[in-house]
């Protein structure tokens, strides 16, 4: 099972091969702290296109498995080409265009960009994926979220933001703290980050 709550919120998990967009590549890599290793390639958290169980041993299987796409002019970065083949796996549709490679954004208080699915996320019912994606960011915060703050990062309305949030508390992933127009809305905790 992927640890996502861990992942979004930074802590140590189990090993995980991350597949993440650098540039007009890919990058295989393993970790277990898939946020920080974000942080310090410089690479934003949403350019992540999927997460799957697993260390070094499945992190080398998949290198062997995309080995015709690699790029080998430096073997230390293994990065990948996103060939036919590639795009398959990562279930990336047609309408996917690798961006140029860009720095993280600054902490200018501005909502992050619309992000890429990828095929670790849960799927919640009457959710679109791309909505769960967003608010399990905004829930991943300390301070968590709020029904209004959920509607507006995703362009919608407070009434659609309490609806799939209350959705994401049905899956069990989000728990809500308060009641009223104070409530907010988290992460759900597991007993070990109690």
């Amino acid at each position: 099972m992927i640890p996502l709550s861990r992942i979004l919120t930074g802590q140590r998990h189990t090993p995980v091969v991350y597949f993440a967009r650098i540039g007009s590549n890919v990058k295989i890599g393993t970790t277990v702290n898939l946020r920080t290793r974000m942080r310090n390639l410089y690479v934003p958290l949403e350019n992540v296109l999927a997460v799957v169980p697993g260390g070094k041993d499945e992190e080398d299987a998949y290198h062997e498995r995309f080995e015709a796409s690699r790029i080998h002019d430096d073997p230390r970065r293994e990065l990948f080409r996103i060939d036919p083949q590639l795009r398959d796996f990562l279930h990336l549709g047609p309408e996917f265009r690798p961006q140029e490679e860009r720095p993280l954004s600054a902490a200018d208080g501005t909502l992050p960009a619309p992000l890429p699915v990828f095929p670790a996320l849960p799927v919640v019912p009457n959710v679109p994926p791309k909505a769960v994606q967003v608010l399990l960011q905004l829930l991943a915060t300390p301070e968590g979220t709020t029904a209004s703050q959920a509607g507006a990062a995703l362009r919608k309305s407070k009434g659609s933001g309490l609806d799939y949030l209350t959705a994401l508390r049905k899956q069990g992933l989000a728990e809500m703290t308060g009641a009223g127009r104070g409530s907010r809305h988290r992460l759900t905790r597991t007993e070990e980050q109690s």
